[in-house]
């Protein structure tokens, strides 16, 4: 582990997203606490190695198993599983 994730925060979008599995979370949270930031490109890349020296918001885009993307980002002592603002929902798990 390369920092501590603090709280974890999974917005509810996420939670109830069809796409979203579990086991997809929980290799993105490994990939994420190691610095690997998934799909993000060189220069995002950078700016979050030094944003781990400076405190600083750290984010990484991530894919499912059945390709929708989603977000790790950990600004101060919290870290927020998202959806991209451009994608707010996707096929939503309804329990009656």
């Amino acid at each position: 582990m390369l920092f501590p994730a603090g709280r974890i925060h999974v917005h509810r979008s996420v939670l109830l997203c069809d796409s979203i599995l579990v086991p997809d979370l929980v290799q993105a949270f490994d990939l994420y606490l190691q610095g690997n930031w998934g799909e993000i490109d060189s220069f995002q890349s950078l700016m979050n190695d030094v944003a781990l020296a400076s405190g600083e918001a750290v984010t990484g885009k991530y894919k499912s198993s059945a390709g929708t993307e989603f977000w790790i980002r950990k600004e101060g002592n919290t870290t927020h599983v998202i959806l991209p603002k451009y994608k707010e929902t996707c096929s939503l798990r309804i329990a009656l």
